[in-house]
């Protein structure tokens, strides 16, 4: 069931909600639905082979083997982020309704 609920969403990300989009992006007044159909088709394969490249060139590439690249800072900013709590909200437990904001 979990692999059916993941095709649809790859396909609708993918797919069907980019071949919308370039469908309804080429709309001219006399221009016939095949033609608008078949630009959409054309930008959506475009779109695709880009991802899939995008994707597979990711999967196969490790942050590791770029040993000559200085990514201190970027560890350093990480480091940072863990330092500083961010206040939430919290309901009174006198006024419901009434929103407190605690820092922890």
């Amino acid at each position: 069931m979990g692999v059916v609920a993941y095709g649809l969403v790859a396909s609708f990300c993918f797919f069907w909600i980019p071949l919308s989009y370039f469908y309804f992006e080429e709309i001219e007044e006399d221009q016939p639905v095949r033609y608008r159909l078949m630009a959409a088709f054309k930008y959506t394969f475009f779109f695709v082979l880009v991802a899939c490249i995008l994707l597979i060139t990711g999967l196969f590439m490790k942050p590791n083997q770029h040993e000559n690249r200085d990514l201190e800072w970027l560890r350093e900013v990480l480091a940072d982020l863990g330092k500083y709590r961010v206040p939430y909200p919290h309901a009174s437990s006198d006024h419901p309704d009434v929103i407190v904001l605690v820092s922890t």
